[in-house]
């Protein structure tokens, strides 16, 4: 089968509004950490976020939406999504073609409306208009309402990884003929309703996140949105390829809903399988993307998978 090549790419987060802003950021080491500005809570002064400092008004001018119950996380995704397709020259009659697929990893979904849903809960008699944009899955189908989409579309739900999930799962679709090509990526949104959470877990750091740090503290929250756009290589030859999808794997260790085993048995997998697929060897990587949240168990267990896999 052809190889699975990335011919277009979108992102925002807090270090630019685009692939070019964050590009830039990347090159001269801009931390985007910050205070928050776009909303208060407790810890809006007192712990540090990667907020995307565009305010939902102006993203929703910028995308020509009017729509009072369309969520933050929906503005970001839209915005990343129009920026990939661009990118990657997809034809209206591609994007809404059978054989295009979205896949869309997102966990936030409407939470960042939980204090306009409570209200009104407590308000009005009439259904909210913000309750069928709560769960993850409306984010998804915002979007492919957007573009017409006929092809696959889900959503995918697996936290941190949901991104990672989505990108397999699309390339998956490819491989086994149930698209031509996919939009994959994620999206989440800063809100009340996860910083809370995460506080609760007393791991969130009051101050840059400091990974495999001896005076590690925790890790810092942020919001944004990635995405690709996956075709095979010989449906791509007159594009721009930026990479080429050669390996992936997802695995699950099954010891707990939020710590990872001692020996660090599910990223020793995943990694171990998606360098078998690549027909790689570990001394030929060359850069590791770690989870790195500057906590006590994924520290130490991240470090054992990477010496178990990575052994020099």
């Amino acid at each position: 089968m052809s190889r699975i090549v990335v011919t277009g790419i979108g992102a925002i987060s807090s270090l630019g509004n685009n692939i070019s802003e964050n590009h830039t950021s990347l090159i001269n080491s801009k931390c985007g950490l910050s205070s928050l500005d776009n909303f208060k809570t407790n810890y809006s002064d007192t712990l540090k976020f990667g907020e995307i400092k565009l305010e939902n008004i102006k993203l929703k001018e910028i995308l020509n939406i009017k729509d009072e119950s369309v969520t933050r996380t929906s503005l970001l995704g839209l915005n990343v999504i129009k920026e990939a397709i661009e990118d990657s020259s997809l034809s209206k009659n591609e994007i809404s073609s059978y054989d295009t697929a979205l896949i869309v990893g997102n966990t936030v979904g409407g939470m960042c409306l939980t204090d306009e849903l409570y209200s009104d809960a407590n308000s009005v008699s009439n259904p909210s208009p913000y309750l069928s944009s709560y769960d993850c899955g409306s984010v998804t189908l915002f979007l492919q309402k957007q573009y017409a989409i006929k092809g696959v579309c889900n959503t995918i739900n697996t936290a941190c990884s949901s991104s990672a999930n989505a990108i397999i799962y699309g390339a998956r679709l490819i491989k086994n003929g149930f698209a031509k090509r996919v939009i994959v990526g994620g999206i989440d949104s800063l809100a009340k309703f996860t910083i809370n959470g995460f506080n609760s877990l007393g791991i969130l750091a009051p101050q840059n996140c400091k990974p495999f740090d001896k005076d590690r503290n925790g890790l810092n929250l942020g919001e944004g949105a990635g995405f690709l756009v996956l075709e095979k290589e010989s449906d791509a030859i007159n594009k721009k390829h930026y990479a080429v999808l050669s390996g992936y794997c997802n695995a699950n260790d099954a010891f707990h809903a939020s710590a990872l085993s001692e020996n660090g048995e599910g990223p020793f997998l995943a990694m171990s399988g998606a360098l078998n697929l690549a027909h790689l060897l570990p001394q030929q990587i060359g850069y590791i993307n770690c989870h790195g949240t500057g906590t006590e168990n994924n520290d130490e267990v991240e470090s054992k998978a990477l010496l178990r896999v990575f052994k020099n």
